[in-house]
């Protein structure tokens, strides 16, 4: 059986089901870049440069340049990214 860590227990915030989702929706979205879905169906990415996978993945990585990327101005919203 394996413990807790010390650590893992002075991080929770007191909200589990916030805990939770965040989580997930962590796993989730790094789980979505992998098949290239969303690059290869963006109407956007065909004549721009934009590149879904790449903002997502710079957001993954918490680089904050994607916050001032241009780039993402680009999507038309269609949902094709969209799972």
């Amino acid at each position: 059986m394996e413990y807790l860590k010390k650590d893992v227990i002075q991080t929770f915030s007191g909200n589990l089901e916030a805990e939770i989702i965040k989580d997930h929706a962590l796993k989730a979205i790094g789980a979505c870049i992998q098949c290239g879905t969303c690059s290869g169906g963006c109407p956007s990415g065909r004549r721009t440069a934009l590149r879904t996978r790449t903002l997502i993945r710079k957001a993954l990585l918490n680089m904050n340049e994607v916050l001032q990327d241009n780039d993402i101005w680009m999507c038309t919203t269609c949902y094709t990214c969209f799972e």
